[in-house]
């Protein structure tokens, strides 16, 4: 409290940099000169270019993601007054007196809570009954979470320049010399974590789509009040508090909710799980989609951990402050170019297979890929248009294709290839059980193999096993 107070009353000038901003609202000045000088841990990404000589990329996500936090900060709590670090003291008290009457709302009812925030989370995504496991809890006191297993920048870290990903081999990184393999890797891993927390940002408020539940649990109609006013003034906490104040919270402080994802093994039939836990409904459902789309872009040939220890160093807590601070842009830019019609209720399992294959792409490619859609040119919708129409012809032929006799399964594996006997080439059959699409995560018989200007999938040969 006493290093926040000391902040304010320093009274550090506004300096003007190119972030584009609406009206008199600003964050702290060190973002805007972060920013400027591209020193975030977004140094490391290929990003597009802005158009503008005065401005960076950075820049123009860093501007429409305090945009939006502006405008859900003004929405939630009826404030129209101009908002900048000056508003700091007053926003610090006001979410301690929101904190405690959301605490004392939840306590009687949290299991049903919590509960409930897995069914929201599981609707929202379409995921079926049986593909994952759920392992979530509220505990309203963030002292009660935690932070073993984080880590901290380390001192005197390198922020290494953005790789080359012009160059070739374009889509071969088989030869390519250790140091510039983790380069692009420790980028993709960046912009993921970013991606995911934008993901959690905008699906925490997604309270109001279950405000009656909420009403009949709590017994009161102010919760979602409550829920809005309080995410609103934590996503703003990130912008007013200077940098190293928010940088020594989140490496001391305690934690509002964390996720871990658990891989399947055999004993839970290898279904992965997501323990999720958070200090309120609202902190539990962020964590929860951020678990999930976690889910979704865990490295199924990743088993034995050698990717993972190329790229750990980009999973402190340190920087997830500034995937916070960014991340809500850069998943509005690549939800901005996925075709509307997946964002309906049966079309969003479609919308998982391609965040699941987007995600999983080898660096290089997905770091090409991202940079055309961030960019939002007209390539970049393209490439995703044509990937969803060839997952959606393969994803329906999949469908189309039942078997009525039940004993026929015994002859595909857990991934739905055919691993029977067959006396010749042409009795091998196409077709792929829909059975065992009900209990997989999202994953098609797919794999990526792009050109540089042409980007469709191709679809993998089946295994086949002849006598």
């Amino acid at each position: 409290m006493k290093d926040i107070i000391k902040e304010i009353k320093k009274g550090d000038l506004l300096k003007e940099m190119p972030m584009d901003f609406d009206g008199q609202d600003r964050p702290h000045p060190d973002y805007e000169d972060i920013l400027n000088r591209q020193e975030t841990p977004f140094k490391k990404v290929p990003f597009p270019q802005t158009g503008r000589q005065d401005q960076n990329f950075q820049e123009l996500l860093g501007s429409e993601s305090f945009r939006e936090v502006i405008q859900k900060y003004k929405q939630y709590n009826n404030d129209d007054s101009p908002i900048n670090q000056g508003s700091m003291m007053n926003l610090y008290r006001k979410q301690a007196s929101v904190l405690e009457q959301i605490y004392r709302l939840e306590e009687p009812h949290r299991e049903e809570l919590s509960n409930l925030a897995v069914e929201l989370v599981k609707k929202q995504f379409s995921i079926p009954e049986g593909v994952l496991n759920f392992d979530a809890k509220i505990v309203g006191n963030p002292n009660e979470i935690s932070k073993e297993g984080f880590e901290n920048d380390q001192p005197n870290e390198e922020n290494p320049e953005a790789p080359n990903i012009d160059d070739e081999p374009m889509f071969n990184t088989i030869d390519l010399p250790e140091t510039d393999l983790q380069k692009l890797e420790k980028a993709k891993r960046r912009l993921v974590n970013a991606t995911l927390q934008g993901a959690a940002r905008v699906g925490q408020y997604m309270f109001h789509m279950v405000e009656n539940e909420i009403a009949n649990i709590v017994g009161n109609n102010n919760a979602p009040s409550l829920y809005g006013q309080m995410m609103s003034m934590n996503d703003l906490n990130y912008w007013l508090f200077p940098e190293q104040l928010v940088k020594q919270s989140s490496e001391q402080g305690p934690m509002a909710g964390r996720q871990d994802v658990e891989r399947g093994d055999d004993e839970n039939g290898g279904i992965p799980t997501i323990h999720a836990i958070g200090i309120n409904f609202p902190t539990l459902v962020h964590e929860l989609i951020k678990g999930l789309l976690e889910v979704f872009a865990l490295k199924r040939d990743d088993e034995n951990g050698e990717e993972y220890d190329m790229v750990k160093g980009e999973d402190t807590i340190t920087k997830e402050s500034w995937d916070l601070r960014l991340g809500v842009a850069i998943w509005k830019r690549l939800k901005n170019v996925v075709p509307m019609e997946l964002n309906l209720e049966e079309k969003q399992e479609l919308q998982n297979y391609l965040l699941n294959h987007i995600f999983n792409l080898p660096a290089k490619q997905y770091l090409n890929l991202m940079r055309e859609v961030m960019g939002q040119t007209e390539k970049g919708k393209r490439a995703i248009e044509n990937i969803v129409k060839d997952m959606e012809d393969i994803y329906n032929d999949v469908n189309d294709n039942v078997y009525k006799d039940d004993n026929d399964f015994e002859n595909y594996d857990e991934d739905g290839y055919f691993i029977g006997d067959v006396d010749n080439e042409e009795d091998f059959p196409e077709e792929i059980p829909t059975q065992q699409k009900t209990n997989k995560l999202p994953k098609t018989d797919v794999d990526f193999d792009y050109e540089k200007d042409n980007w469709r999938l191709n679809e993998t040969k089946r295994k086949r096993k002849l006598k």
